[in-house]
């Protein structure tokens, strides 16, 4: 993969914005200004765009890891093979509640999974669907630890819990803990050398470039009729929808807003239209899902780190299993 630097510009007019969210990844964004990833490659024409622009690093592989050692990613973060394990017990122990599905294999191979949860999983039933994923960065480990605590205490604690019992009874929920396997066994933010969350057919009709793992998640998607789906990111304390790609708002923003709303009574996080809170995405999932369903299809950044410290992954997990309990309640 070609090498990516980080850049920081502190303001962008309309057209900048236009043209960098076209060609670049806009990947952070808060009162310093723009963070903005940058292939060697393209340098020199993202520099003839924003020539103000501040080099913060000239290469981001590794930055987001620097406070934590070795040690502790592995006794607090779960490994792909941690993963795949764990979805595989669960389809073991919990035969009735869970079927795990394998809907495609990533560009090198490795397999995609989803557990689907309801209380008669190995049938087809007249309920509502919903997607829950994470990981669709690899670097963004923190998405995949607060969906398999969800994914656990649903499990768990569905039979004792009316709450979580009304989800089983009334719910086929579709858990994807990683979207993006070969950009999370590295800790990538990519797949391959793309943004799998710049990968999706846009809405407008302009081409973007297509990655497998991407391409077999939109099978999936059309496989079922998902009525609201939640893709998990980090970090930013944000509720955000459609659209990502212009700052129109969509038909149903007010069915939007007011999940969200309701979503963050519990953590406070912001909420609002991608393009508006954050930046233009173009050839998002969210976009895709609800120009396709005109389904609830929405993000949220979790926390203020793609990877906290251990001790505070226990209240970034309060906050956001909350929040996909909501959710689910607003389908």
């Amino acid at each position: 993969e070609p090498k990516i630097s980080s850049y920081l510009v502190k303001k962008l007019s309309e057209s900048q914005l236009i043209q960098i969210s076209d060609g670049f990844e806009i990947v952070h964004r808060d009162e310093k200004g723009y963070e903005i990833y940058v292939k060697e490659p393209l340098k020199d024409l993202f520099l003839e765009i924003a020539p103000e622009a501040q080099l913060l690093s000239e290469n981001i592989k590794d930055d987001l890891f620097t406070t934590l050692s070795p040690a502790e990613l592995k006794s607090n973060y779960h490994s792909l093979e941690d993963v795949y394990s764990l979805l595989k017990r669960f389809a073991q122990e919990y035969p009735k509640l869970t079927q795990l599905i394998h809907y495609g294999d990533s560009k090198q191979g490795r397999p995609l999974y989803a557990l689907k949860v309801s209380d008669n999983a190995k049938k087809d039933e007249d309920e509502k669907e919903v997607l829950i994923t994470s990981a669709t960065h690899g670097d963004e480990i923190i998405t995949v630890e607060v969906l398999l605590a969800s994914l656990t205490t649903l499990l768990e604690e569905g039979k004792d819990i009316p709450r979580l019992q009304s989800f089983l009874e009334n719910y086929e929920i579709f858990f994807i803990p990683v979207v993006n396997p070969d950009g999370f066994s590295r800790q990538s933010r990519y797949s391959n050398g793309v943004d799998p969350n710049r990968a999706y057919p846009m809405v407008d009709g302009g081409q973007r470039s297509s990655i497998q793992c991407t391409e077999h998640l939109i099978e999936f998607f059309h496989s079922k009729n998902f009525l609201g789906s939640l893709d998990i990111h980090a970090s930013g304390r944000m509720i955000i929808y459609p659209w990502a790609y212009t700052r129109k708002a969509p038909a149903d923003s007010e069915a939007f807003a007011k999940a969200a709303r309701s979503m963050s009574a519990h953590n406070r996080y912001r909420t609002g239209q991608i393009s508006r809170i954050l930046y233009p995405a173009p050839g998002s999932s969210a976009d895709y899902y609800y120009s396709k369903s005109r389904s609830l299809s929405m993000a949220v950044e979790i926390g203020r780190r793609k990877a906290p410290r251990p001790s505070r992954i226990p209240q970034v997990i309060e906050n956001t299993r909350e929040m996909i309990w909501r959710f689910i309640e607003e389908i």
